[in-house]
């Protein structure tokens, strides 16, 4: 199995740079093929301390835990955020932070634990409901995540966050029409947002409509275009299309001379191994 490797990430967003090849891509659908393509220090404790020592030690926990999630140390930022929560039962932040944490570090189910025992289901709060949506979502429950984000909707969730999640639900259920509405709305909440027009890439490239998800990327604002991760996915496109010369040229402004060779290796095995059906129409 060879692995192509690239920056790593950020959370939530789709980044087309870390992808394997196997053997047995011919019998893999494009679907699948896509998807493939789709993160310490602890001041623990509970002792009784003075008031104001005790806001010192909380809130060094929180200066802690937002440092360690800024620099994409996710299992530091957990665990200073379980520590704060272990202080404060009843903080919404520590309770946001530790579930949000625990998903990027790859362990959603027990980010789920942390916010149905936070109240998720019931409470009707939107930051909650989103982000259980998103857990679940992690571990590809979507009817159930869709259920989530839609009460929160109903809680009064206006921000695009909620659409773009809703969005990849109904992606997961191959659901395109429903998944592409999501989308328009969170790009009409969020105009020339890169992280709603990046999804709404990967949907059309999903449903088939890769010449669309090429036209997406290739139309957003030039700041949007700057972002490396949607450069790579726009060579990933490319590449997947067979427009070896394109993507060559963009991989090579963020990856080094062997990841680019990889890559174009990868998209070209693909394209001869993959069965018509598994080819992405252009339209």
């Amino acid at each position: 199995m060879t692995a192509v490797t690239g920056p790593a990430p950020a959370p939530g967003l789709v980044c087309a740079t870390n992808f394997q090849y196997e053997k047995s891509m011919t019998n893999r659908s494009f679907r699948n093929f896509l998807f493939s393509g789709l993160a310490v220090l602890a001041l623990g404790g509970c002792q009784s301390v003075p008031g104001n020592e005790t806001e010192v030690i909380n809130q060094s926990l929180s200066r802690t835990a937002e440092d360690s999630e800024a620099n994409r140390n996710y299992k530091a930022a957990a665990q200073n955020y379980r520590s704060l929560l272990e202080r404060q039962p009843d903080d919404r932040t520590a309770q946001l932070g530790l579930a949000r944490n625990l998903r990027y570090s790859g362990n959603a189910k027990s980010a789920v634990q942390i916010l149905i025992e936070a109240g998720a289901e019931k409470s009707g709060d939107v930051g909650l409901l989103l982000e259980l949506a998103k857990a679940k979502i992690a571990l590809a429950k979507a009817d159930e995540a869709i259920a989530h984000v839609t009460a929160a909707v109903k809680a009064g969730a206006k921000d695009w966050d909620v659409y773009v999640t809703m969005g990849i639900g109904y992606d997961l259920l191959q659901s395109y029409d429903e998944a592409w509405t999501a989308y328009q709305t969170a790009i009409n909440l969020s105009p020339g947002n890169g992280a709603v027009l990046n999804n709404m890439a990967f949907s059309a490239a999903l449903n088939g409509k890769l010449d669309l998800a090429i036209k997406i990327l290739e139309d957003a604002s030039l700041p949007v275009r700057r972002n490396p991760q949607i450069r790579q996915n726009l060579a990933f496109f490319y590449g997947i299309r067979g427009d070896m010369d394109k993507a060559g040229k963009l991989a090579e402004r963020d990856l080094d001379k062997e990841a680019v060779r990889n890559n174009l290796a990868v998209f070209s095995r693909f394209r001869k191994s993959a069965r018509p059906a598994d080819t992405p129409t252009t339209k």
